[in-house]
């Protein structure tokens, strides 16, 4: 059985239509307006031939005889689950690429496909989960359900299901399932969290750098609590570490102690004579005024606010720093 290439969004060629989909005789999965007069074609749910009834004054569609279990969402979901299993088996024949689910990074927020992990054997429809849930179509590795697609037509996976599922699950679309099965994008994405490879690898950067400033500058390096990231002293342009920290607001004094050394109470011309805590360089003792470091295009908090202090919230924060560009493209630097 193969797919025809249907556009993404074809919900107005089947609109109104009890059967809106077919199988032809080669397997391929058709709509009325593809199908050709003379052509057997035959209900995805019963298997019944159809009738392909190409008037003029009507609009296309195949006919049956009645049934109370032929609705066209029964069809679209028996189709899209389908479509989805046998794009699995094509790629673990060596005949396609591996079926990837569009996710979006949870660091900067951009959608890229995820490829399905080469641990995934066979795709099984209809499959019984150990809390007794069926799911549309089960990703199994060695005999063992790994993740799970659900497929909506008409009805969302409902909240129960959703919450005691004891497997990562993605809901997507049916009719856009069988328009592209080996990309499929998610309405409802429980799978792990994801991050993209650019995160990753600068992440990984931002790890060494850090690693490196905080021994040659011997300041602080945090593991909770403080936020930190890569900053150049406007007064000598040494490479420093600056921090941010969770209710930080105009130089309020942080919650947790021990403070790295150099977040100092101290008094700006910008602060109006008033003091408050800020950073300072290690070597020249400068002040590294909140605006600069929160306000300005590239700098190193710009448009960045503070989780909370969970770990989770803290480590995101962390990729999110790294993320940014004067982590990814250097650090901004400022004339004396």
């Amino acid at each position: 059985m193969r797919f025809a290439a249907h556009t993404p969004h074809e919900s107005d060629a089947v609109a109104g239509l009890k059967v809106p989909l077919a199988y032809a005789a080669d397997g391929e999965v058709v709509t009325p307006d593809e199908a050709t007069k003379g052509s057997e074609y035959r209900c995805p749910a019963c298997h019944d031939l159809l009738i392909l009834r190409a008037g003029e004054h009507k609009k296309r569609h195949f006919a049956h005889r009645a049934s109370d279990t032929c609705t066209q969402e029964t069809i679209i979901h028996i189709c899209a689950k389908e479509a989805i299993r046998r794009s699995v088996v094509r790629w673990k024949l060596g005949r396609a690429s591996p079926p990837a689910v569009v996710r979006t990074c949870r660091v900067c927020e951009d959608d890229v496909d995820q490829p399905l992990p080469s641990l995934v054997d066979t795709a099984v429809l209809e499959y019984r989960c150990a809390e007794g849930y069926v799911v549309d179509v089960a990703l199994l590795a060695s005999e063992e359900i790994r993740a799970a697609v659900e497929v909506r037509v008409a009805h969302a996976v409902d909240d129960d299901k959703a919450s005691e599922l004891s497997v990562p699950f993605v809901e997507v679309d049916g009719l856009e399932a069988i328009a592209s099965p080996a990309r499929l994008r998610p309405i409802v994405d429980r799978f792990h969290s994801f991050t993209c490879r650019r995160c990753k690898e600068a992440y990984r950067r931002f790890q060494s750098r850090t690693r490196q400033i905080a021994i040659q500058s011997k300041a602080m390096l945090p593991n909770e609590f403080y936020r930190y990231t890569p900053w150049v002293c406007w007064n000598c342009n040494s490479d420093i570490l600056v921090y941010d920290w969770p209710k930080r607001f105009y130089g309020r004094m942080p919650e947790r102690k021990p403070f790295p050394s150099t977040i100092k109470y101290r008094t700006t011309n910008s602060s109006e004579g008033c003091a408050c805590w800020l950073n300072t360089c290690p070597y020249c003792d400068a002040t590294q005024g909140d605006w600069f470091l929160h306000s300005i295009p590239g700098g190193p908090f710009d448009e960045f606010s503070c989780g909370g202090a969970a770990d989770d919230e803290y480590e995101d924060d962390l990729r999110k720093l790294a993320s940014a560009s004067h982590c990814l493209e250097g650090w901004p630097t400022f004339d004396n």
